[in-house]
């Protein structure tokens, strides 16, 4: 007889600036029990260097008024939940421009 052992938590992986998703590398990586104890993390709420809580500082191309860009989604993939929260930055180098990212990730783990 099979039995599920429905083990559930969440897992907050935050990664660096990176030039997209594909090549990514987790900086940090918590694990709680709940959904709301993750979205306590610091990272998640807003740090101290404020990576998260204001997001990053853009000047609107339309209204020319400067705010803060940052994408909340969320996925399912698998019958598990995605929580992303995802800093997008216009980054200048020689002479051309390239889309930098920041993810929060908060992912719930069925075992």
């Amino acid at each position: 007889m099979e039995t599920k052992n429905n083990i559930k938590f969440y897992q907050v992986l935050v990664t660096d600036w990176h030039d997209s998703s594909l090549d990514c590398m987790y900086k940090h990586v918590w694990n709680y029990a709940t959904l709301a104890e993750a979205m306590r993390c610091p990272f998640y709420a807003g740090d101290k260097n404020l990576h998260v809580k204001d997001g990053e500082k853009f000047n609107d191309p339309i209204t020319g008024v400067e705010k803060y860009q940052y994408n909340f989604q969320y996925i399912d993939t698998k019958g598990c939940a995605t929580i992303e929260l995802r800093h997008e930055r216009i980054v200048e180098e020689n002479n051309s421009s390239k889309v930098l990212v920041y993810q929060v990730l908060i992912k719930e783990i069925i075992l």
